[in-house]
């Protein structure tokens, strides 16, 4: 319990995301089991349209589709891919999990509303919005070794590589529109977690000791200045030093 609070406490996002994800799931169960009326209302409201024109009129559904999902299983998978890649996001690279998780999800439920509107079917769930996520983290550590049952460690370029294999395969004997949301949440990644490798790999100009002092050093100009407007008292001990150095060489 002690080691959950502590992950809670450092990754905030990762366990507001998680946690939204779980509790609209809980709740729309009890909403389906009691009053199933209401349950599927509040489902059509969250879904995401196919089609561009439809989509225009619920704009919200880019943002409330990702967090709704009906398959338990497919929920804890979901979850569990979001808190290992998500545990694995490097801090301080630009991104943040939750800015993945959401622009994952946008760009997923656009290019459905585009390219899958044939399909004629609504969208839920947050697998894009996951898979951003996952993508943006391979992009940025793309050779961390990780450790797994049975086979060993191996990279995470190829853990990933096969999970969104897995994903295509099991998608295309399925709902066509959800493996385009899936793309879209791919590409999402695959930006972000490109301008995070350029960020975090951007060299940063050192200055040199003397380049620093140059630039720190005030000239003999602005300590008279100085003591013409507040009196040789005003001056740091710094300052002194330099204007005895001056009166010396003089």
């Amino acid at each position: 319990m002690h080691k959950i609070r502590q992950l809670v406490l450092r990754y905030p996002q990762l366990s507001v995301l998680m946690v939204i994800n779980v509790a609209v799931w809980v709740l729309l169960r009890l909403l389906l089991l009691c009053s199933p009326a209401a349950g599927w209302s509040v489902l059509r409201w969250c879904e995401l349209p196919c089609g561009v024109l439809p989509m225009l009129h619920r704009m919200w559904s880019l943002l409330t589709y990702m967090w709704v999902q009906t398959d338990g299983v497919h929920l804890l998978f979901n979850m569990l891919c979001l808190c290992w890649f998500g545990l694995m996001l490097p801090q301080g690279c630009g991104w943040s999990v939750g800015r993945l998780y959401v622009c994952g999800g946008v760009c997923g439920g656009l290019l459905y509303a585009i390219v899958g509107a044939a399909s004629g079917n609504t969208l839920i769930g947050s697998s894009a919005a996951v898979i951003a996520v996952a993508m943006a983290v391979t992009v940025v550590i793309p050779k961390r070794r990780v450790t797994l049952p049975v086979i060993g460690p191996v990279q995470l370029m190829w853990i990933t590589v096969a999970l969104v294999t897995v994903d295509v395969a099991s998608v295309a004997f399925g709902d066509l529109s959800g493996h385009v949301a899936h793309l879209g949440g791919m590409l999402s990644g695959l930006l972000a977690g490109w301008q995070m490798r350029k960020w975090r790999f951007t060299p940063i100009q050192i200055q040199s000791n003397t380049e620093r002092e140059d630039m720190q050093e005030p000239t003999t100009e602005q300590i008279l200045s100085k003591v013409r407007r507040s009196g040789h008292s005003s001056l740091t001990p710094e300052e002194r030093k330099i204007l005895f150095k001056m009166s010396r060489g003089k």
